[in-house]
């Protein structure tokens, strides 16, 4: 009895022993499948990273390098020495290498100019949780966009001096003259210099009004109040306004409406404010021909549109005029185009009332349109 039951109790063992070892093996087959499917994972994510990613092991040999760092340095394949040469000596990347490896702290190198883009470039060491090196990894941020961000808010904040100073040196100049030779001045001449200093007032206050408008659109708290409201009434008044200017330059000032417009609730301020940007613009940059304004219904929206055979944009130049850190390039005159706020706050106005606003132009010295639509509802 006792060989049967010896050769039962192996075969039990056998069949425990190969039942432990085939879950084992399965068990360990999914910690393979999921260790697999985390790499793949971690692969994509940094693949897909718009920074370039350069990893090296603790013998410094290259681990991983994401597409971003071909597209950046402009190379088809990635060796280290290949990424530290294109570099050159304006980014010391092999200093920084073998300083992370021994400090095992961060090391930003400056930030350097590589084939139109800036990039700055972290050297980062990788450590386990108790403290030990096991490689690093090279960071290429591209930083292009930021750097012309910031050189484009240089610009506008050295053009915003300019425009601000040029009125506040007349107004200086027109007071000085009028306190130092007070008694001598005819009444013409006080009359004149305080002319001037009102029309310097009257353009600073523009430009202060503008700033602070663009500064609401931009925190998203600019607001409008509607009311229903006459736009044929308020075209009249404008183009009203603006014929002894147009007169004075030789144009022809010309206003077409739609006789069947519907009734219209909007700002009527705000809706002005847009109309004299618009119409001011375009019979400063037209030195012969005619400015037209045409108004007209299109399905459900109300379009109002300024043309003239004016100086004209750049194709260029077209998707810049809506940007706030953006100037036009010099026209006929020689002069720069204004701060270009108002057209900012000009869009604005007509995205807070749920319309679009557009400009066309077949490029310099064939005129401009600029338009905007109001919606019906």
């Amino acid at each position: 009895m006792e060989l049967p039951l010896l050769v039962g109790i192996n075969l039990v063992l056998v069949m425990v022993g190969g039942y432990l070892l085939y879950h084992h093996s399965q068990h360990q087959a999914h910690i393979n499948q999921v260790l697999l499917t985390q790499k793949r994972k971690l692969t994509s994510m940094i693949a897909s990273l718009s920074d370039g990613v350069i990893m090296l092991d603790e013998n410094k040999s290259l681990v991983v390098a994401n597409p971003a760092v071909e597209r950046l340095l402009r190379v088809k394949a990635i060796y280290l020495e290949e990424v530290i040469n294109i570099l050159g000596s304006s980014c010391n990347l092999k200093d920084a290498i073998e300083q992370t490896f021994t400090a095992k702290l961060l090391v930003r190198l400056p930030q350097t100019e590589l084939n139109g883009k800036s990039l700055q470039i972290d050297v980062d060491p990788v450590k386990d949780e108790v403290g030990n090196l096991l490689g690093i990894v090279i960071v290429i941020h591209d930083l292009t966009v930021a750097s012309q961000l910031g050189r484009m808010h240089d610009d506008f904040t050295a053009m915003m001096i300019h425009e601000l100073r040029t009125p506040l040196t007349t107004t200086l100049y027109s007071t000085t003259m009028m306190i130092e030779g007070f008694s001598g001045l005819q009444p013409t001449q006080v009359l004149s210099q305080l002319e001037i200093i009102k029309s310097t007032s009257v353009h600073l206050l523009s430009l202060v009004n503008d700033l602070l408008d663009v500064s609401k659109i931009e925190a998203g708290k600019f607001q409008i109040v509607k009311s229903s409201d006459n736009l044929q009434k308020l075209l009249n008044e404008k183009v009203a306004t603006f014929m002894p200017l147009a007169a004075q330059k030789n144009l022809q000032l010309t206003l077409t409406v739609d006789p069947h417009l519907p009734p219209l609730s909007f700002d009527q301020n705000r809706i002005s404010q847009v109309l004299d940007n618009l119409l001011s613009n375009s019979l400063k940059y037209t030195d012969q021909g005619t400015v037209e304004v045409r108004v007209f219904l299109e399905g459900p929206v109300i379009k109002v549109e300024v043309k003239d055979s004016g100086d004209g944009i750049r194709a260029e130049d077209l998707p810049k005029l809506f940007s706030k850190f953006e100037q036009l390039g010099k026209g006929k005159s020689g002069e720069k185009k204004g701060t270009g706020l108002g057209l900012v706050v000009a869009q604005g106005i007509i995205t807070a009332h749920g319309g679009k606003i557009w400009a066309h132009s077949a490029g310099l010295g064939k005129g401009a349109t600029f338009g905007f639509s109001l919606p019906l509802a």
